[in-house]
């Protein structure tokens, strides 16, 4: 049998270890109320009390003196420490358990000069039982025993299996991946033993909670997090758990800005004879779109010319007209630095569906809007060259602009989250 106290071989040339009492279960502390009149007592609850482990052995040396050496070897090896270790090899593999050294006892007699017989007491106090380690020298690993990604309903069901003698102690980690509205609650309960635990919180995209039975810690990216309830247990065996994520839509009133882009750069694109400019772009809600508005300048290249126009339209993804904007802005207007115009609309469109706006002027007019880096992900830069009656995008780039959306718009609650379930393996 392979025993380490403390990374101390206890099972060496030098160090002999004849008896270990490990397998024993810790002492079962039983809570019972007396009840007046009756014979007996009524079951209220038990606990596993502290276990403490006795090993037997002996040390043999040289001499007395190497004897003695020996001795203060182990000594400080093993005593007067804190939550060192003990690991024993068990069925093909090995258990180690985290405590304390609570008696030494060293027996000398005359007549033993290179031999000598001792007894330690091993007191474990939480958790009175053991681990599964792989290795004698390794520590204890997180097992995982479920995981979920990507899952987008507001409750989830499963259930797991949790291997050893004794009740598992689990780690769960969930992570908020995307959101639509905004969360109010998360609530983890272990239907098997009807403890739950509830969070209450806005949370947003990448935050991670950490919840540690270990040491029954809630974490939010890293920092402690208050929750309300009883921290959920499992049992030995199936287990069955539930998650759920409460939410509410948003409710946005008033002209709400629904997609937005500020170009990193004032880089110029010029609308010059017979060219039109605009941008793709898709909205997060259904709704109807009310404004447009879009950062223009007069250019230099050209004389300003009052009473000419700029006019914006409503494209479909196919280039079609959906809406020519009433509003229209007269060149005489434009100074030489951007301001931000806007052109009013009144189309119903669809969440996730793309669609353009597309600028347009008189013939002498030469404007120019601000364009920069390609940093809006829903949509492109585009262009109309009307000699050669064709669209082209320009996926290196977009224009400054803001989409409104009208009033009222209400979006349900959803969202995407992982959870991953693990333990640590224990036996009595």
């Amino acid at each position: 049998m392979e025993i380490k106290l403390n990374a101390y071989n206890l099972n060496s040339s030098t160090v002999k270890t004849n008896e270990i009492q490990f397998d024993t279960a810790p002492p079962i502390e039983v809570q019972q109320l007396d009840i007046a009149g009756s014979d007996g007592s009524k079951f209220v609850a038990s606990r596993y009390g502290t276990k403490v482990i006795k090993i037997l052995g002996y040390i043999t040396a040289a001499s007395q003196s190497a004897l003695e050496i020996a001795l203060d070897t182990f000594k400080q090896s093993i005593l007067d420490q804190e939550n060192i270790e003990l690991v024993v090899s068990y069925a093909g593999g090995y258990r180690q358990f985290i405590g304390n050294v609570s008696s030494f006892i060293w027996t000398k007699r005359h007549h033993n000069i290179t031999f000598q017989p001792f007894e330690i007491e091993f007191t474990v106090g939480d958790p009175p039982f053991a681990y599964s380690v792989s290795t004698i020298d390794s520590d204890p690993i997180y097992e995982e025993a479920f995981s979920a990604k990507d899952f987008t309903g507001n409750s989830l069901s499963h259930t797991l299996t949790f291997e050893g003698t004794a009740k598992p102690k689990a780690k769960w980690t969930y992570l908020l991946n995307t959101i639509s509205g905004q969360t109010a609650q998360l609530v983890f309960k272990s239907k098997t033993t009807g403890k739950q635990m509830e969070i209450n919180g806005a949370f947003t995209p990448g935050d991670q909670l950490e919840i540690s039975q270990e040491d029954y810690s809630v974490k939010l990216n890293g920092f402690d997090q208050d929750y309300d309830g009883v921290f959920p247990e499992f049992e030995r065996g199936a287990n069955e758990l539930e998650w759920q994520v409460y939410g509410t839509g948003s409710n946005n009133s008033g002209a709400y800005i629904d997609q937005t882009n500020i170009s990193d750069s004032s880089t110029d694109l010029i609308m010059y004879s017979r060219r039109s400019c605009g941008q793709s772009f898709q909205t997060g809600f259904n709704g109807t779109l009310y404004k447009v508005s879009v950062k223009i300048r007069w250019h230099e290249v050209a004389s300003k010319v009052s009473g000419q126009k700029i006019y914006c339209q409503l494209l479909d993804n196919s280039y079609s007209t959906l809406e020519t904007s009433p509003t229209t802005i007269d060149s005489g207007e434009l100074s030489s630095s951007y301001q931000w115009f806007d052109f009013y609309f009144n189309t119903s469109i669809t969440s996730g569906t793309t669609y353009n706006f597309l600028l347009s002027f008189d013939y002498a007019n030469y404007p120019a809007v601000e364009i920069g880096s390609n940093k809006y992900s829903n949509g492109n830069l585009i262009t109309y060259l009307d000699w050669y009656e064709s669209f082209q995008t320009y996926l290196y780039y977009d224009m400054s602009f803001k989409i409104f959306l009208s009033q009222n718009l209400t979006n349900e609650f959803n969202h995407t989250s992982s959870l991953k379930i693990e333990y640590k393996r224990l036996y009595l």
